[in-house]
């Protein structure tokens, strides 16, 4: 070991950043960061089987992978039509909070930008439970599973594919 090593590991030590090295690097090798993209590709394909799987399954293997009972679709449909209210208010919400802050606010830049982000992430989880509470409403009416892509993609094209 050099003398110039030697006395970055005492002024380490000294300091307590050889602590809160050894912490960092005992923190990453039991965490499998080169495992995460692996995990969330078999996520995605078990999620794309299972879609395919209800899509050729009768609507009564639907309802029980929605825990819905027979009788009870439109108690459910009741109840997604209230989520459905509920993300569209947070998103009225959060559009009213960005517009008055934008427009009337004179507060400094940085919490400008902190405002606008909350505003942004309030209003990405309302579109988020105003869409899905939608696609299953539609998924209810048509007494059919539909993917949520092609549903999406014919409700933005108006019914065109």
């Amino acid at each position: 070991m050099t003398e110039k090593k030697r006395r970055g590991e005492k002024l380490g030590e000294a300091l307590g950043t050889g602590l809160a090295r050894r912490f960092a690097r005992d923190l990453l090798a039991r965490f499998p960061f080169r495992n995460l993209f692996r995990e969330g590709m078999k996520r995605f394909s078990r999620a794309r089987q299972r879609s395919a799987a209800l899509e050729k399954s009768p609507f009564s293997a639907l309802s029980a992978a929605w825990n819905i009972r027979p009788g009870q679709e439109k108690n459910f449909i009741r109840m997604r039509r209230a989520e459905f209210f509920c993300g569209t208010g947070l998103c009225c919400f959060a559009a009213l909070g960005f517009l008055r802050q934008a427009l009337f606010e004179s507060s400094p830049l940085p919490i400008r930008l902190f405002s606008s982000a909350a505003c942004l992430s309030v209003f990405c989880a309302g579109l988020t439970l105003a869409a899905c509470a939608s696609w299953r409403i539609a998924v209810l009416r048509e007494k059919r599973f539909i993917p949520f892509p092609d549903w999406l993609r014919r409700t933005l094209t108006g019914g065109k594919r």
